[in-house]
């Protein structure tokens, strides 16, 4: 049955004071981070909002914050066996062997990412613990809704040889390296197809398209990335779609640094396409 709408009103007045409280008492419920993806100018990339939390939140709750930051990912991070707090007074466990473990979700504006995999929302929720000194192991192990494990590494880059030593006085400058369980496509036939050149309101064809499990993802392979890159989707037939959203991806020109290019449309997650 469902709570009256007064009930309903004053648990929304309840997170809207919790939400206020995640900035006036951090130790609370954890210093929250907005980040976005490492890039080579300013305001770019695909952002990510950090929480951290020393308990269990509702869902309802967590998806009325992420709706807030109305970000394609807000991810929602809990110590196991230990406290946010130890971790953000840079208690490290000396024994190496020992890999930190967070539970890890994700929620974008409109709904969780419970069975699939949000990488950028990973490799974000990976460089605030190593960036700011909470993980000073070079592991971090994500356990994630679905129950799979997820592994991030700090690597040192070619031109920082000490990025992994914390007693340097130099900026820490390091890679993230992610370790992804395959999730399995499976062909898809001509009425796909069909709806394929619909998504994407083009009238080259696609050379392949597939569809991910769980989920339903459907990637749409073309033969040229300047397409991906030019074609403008028709964004309401795209939300008939039952499964989560609609890759679009092509491999990239021969002079670009890239090896593909690719473009991801989730109307139904709350935005129309991830950011560039």
């Amino acid at each position: 049955m469902r709570p009256s709408p007064l009930r309903e009103k004053r648990r929304e007045r309840v997170w809207e004071r919790e939400w206020q409280a995640i900035q006036s008492r951090p130790v609370a419920y954890g210093p929250h981070k907005e980040q976005a993806r490492r890039t080579e100018s300013p305001l770019t990339g695909n952002p990510a909002a950090i929480c951290l939390l020393e308990e269990e939140k509702e869902e309802k709750w967590m998806q009325y914050v992420a709706d807030e930051f109305h970000l394609s990912a807000t991810c929602y991070l809990i110590k196991v066996d230990g406290s946010i707090a130890e971790a953000c007074d840079g208690h490290a466990n000396d024994d190496e062997t020992v890999v930190p473990k967070f539970q890890l979700r994700w929620f974008a504006p409109a709904v969780e990412v419970q069975l699939n995999i949000c990488g950028h929302g990973t490799i974000a929720s990976a460089y605030i613990l190593f960036h700011l000194g909470m993980v000073k192991e070079r592991k971090i192990e994500f356990h994630i809704k679905s129950g799979k494990v997820l592994l991030a590494e700090r690597i040192a880059t070619a031109d920082n040889k000490d990025a992994l030593d914390y007693d340097n006085e130099k900026e820490l400058n390091f890679h993230i390296r992610l370790a992804f369980p395959l999730i399995r496509v499976t062909m898809c036939g001509s009425s796909e197809m069909e709806l394929a050149s619909k998504f994407t309101n083009c009238d080259s064809h696609p050379i392949n398209v597939v569809k991910m499990e769980y989920e339903e993802e459907l990637i749409i392979e073309y033969s040229s990335g300047k397409l991906v890159a030019d074609l403008q989707p028709c964004l309401e037939e795209i939300r008939k779609w039952h499964g989560r959203g609609v890759v679009v991806t092509g491999a990239a020109p021969e002079n670009s640094e890239f090896d593909f290019y690719s473009r991801f449309f989730c109307p139904n997650l709350g935005m129309n396409e991830l950011a560039k």
